[in-house]
């Protein structure tokens, strides 16, 4: 799956049954924000999402530790 981010964006991949999805978050989005992205993404590739990884500024998955 080939994404549209860049290292420096926070990146968002949502996994549908059948696809795959990945989209920048704009800098200073809101939880809000990401819900409503993922609600079009979904009408677009299949409903809810399996999954979803957001990958902050940093590289590193929300969660990660070290």
């Amino acid at each position: 799956m080939a994404s549209v981010a860049h290292e420096s964006s926070t990146v968002v991949r949502a996994v549908f049954k059948d696809a795959a999805f990945s989209f920048n978050l704009r800098h200073q989005a809101t939880l809000g924000d990401l819900a409503e992205e993922l609600a079009y993404v979904g009408r677009r590739f299949g409903g809810t999402p399996l999954y979803v990884d957001v990958l902050l500024r940093d590289g590193r998955p929300v969660g990660a530790v070290d």
